[in-house]
């Protein structure tokens, strides 16, 4: 497995640092891969592109420089928290006040190196850098096509990835990346539980049709039968494959999907896994449902890309734009 670890090791409060390096650490171990883990820290530099362009050596200079003193303050991290198949510090500079550029650059990075996630922290104190803050993350979420692990600094490393959260949509997308989820979570021996939110928006006249209209009753009953039944046949699925899982069904009308998830992952631990391209459940992930997870849940949220040759047309359809 090849994990890029996107790290400002220059953050005042390391707190955040050691959240991310212990998500490292947790999915660089499988018993069934071999590791490959490199820090990656994306220098802004004002005026980049004048340097590139009249002193290449000097850019040259800076970087080894940067990367000298990186590994400097990644040492008392990587000293107190293992990671197997770490590899050397990487440096990129980026010139500075372009968050989609940065963000891009790191992209980019990461499918040159073929690396399988980005792992990235939420935020990070001002201070040297401020690249690696909320804000960047969710720029990540907004143009990657390279599967994500945003972790939050709250992550409680203790309960390591024993259980995955699977929201769904039941979409052919989703049941995808619900595939990579069980390839994931079988060596690891992770519980999954599918999870999966009723998409009725509670109105007045709707309420009304209810209760006076007992069509309408019977019909939302139907539906509700349909999508525990399917919920119980992906269960089935990874239950078939060796792993231990269950399937939830939120059927309280009203209620967004992100506030539904939100509530059930303060009664879990692990990590909620989702899919980046689906239905009307996540297709929110480049806008607030995604955005709402990220910044109030403590556990990690891991996106997964099940189409990335999709993806990187929808990439290149931005950079078009």
């Amino acid at each position: 497995m090849k994990i890029l670890w996107a790290i400002d090791p220059f953050a005042k409060d390391k707190s955040f640092q050691r959240s991310s390096a212990w998500a490292v650490r947790s999915l660089a171990k499988s018993p069934d891969q071999t590791a490959w883990v490199e820090p990656v820290y994306c220098r802004e530099v004002a005026s980049l592109d004048p340097v590139l362009e009249l002193a290449p050596d000097l850019s040259a200079e800076l970087t080894e420089e940067t990367r000298t003193a990186a590994d400097q303050e990644m040492g008392d991290i990587t000293r107190r928290i293992r990671i197997p198949g770490l590899q050397p510090m990487q440096v990129l500079l980026i010139p500075s006040g372009n968050l989609r550029r940065t963000a891009q650059t790191l992209i980019d990075y990461a499918k040159r190196v073929k690396a399988d996630v980005i792992v990235v922290s939420t935020r990070a104190h001002k201070g040297v850098s401020r690249w690696i803050m909320g804000s960047f993350a969710e720029t990540l979420l907004l143009y990657s096509d390279v599967p994500l692990f945003i972790v939050n600094p709250k992550w409680d490393r203790s309960v390591d990835l024993k259980h995955i959260l699977f929201p769904t949509d039941f979409s052919d997308e989703s049941h995808k990346a619900f595939q990579q989820v069980m390839q994931f979570a079988k060596p690891r021996r992770s519980e999954i539980t599918i999870f999966h939110k009723v998409g009725y928006e509670l109105t007045p006249g709707l309420d009304v049709a209810f209760s006076a209209y007992a069509a309408y009753r019977e019909y939302y009953e139907q539906d509700i039968l349909a999508r525990e039944e399917q919920g119980e046949a992906w269960a089935n699925e990874a239950r078939k494959a060796g792993l231990k899982a269950n399937a939830i069904l939120d059927t309280q009308l009203g209620g967004s999907a992100s506030e539904a998830i939100l509530k059930i992952t303060k009664k879990r631990d692990g990590i909620i896994a989702m899919a980046a391209q689906s239905g009307p459940v996540s297709a929110a992930l480049t806008g607030s449902t995604a955005r709402q997870i990220v910044r109030l849940a403590s556990l990690p949220l891991w996106i997964i890309h099940p189409n990335p040759k999709v993806a990187s047309r929808k990439q290149a359809g931005r950079k078009a734009a």
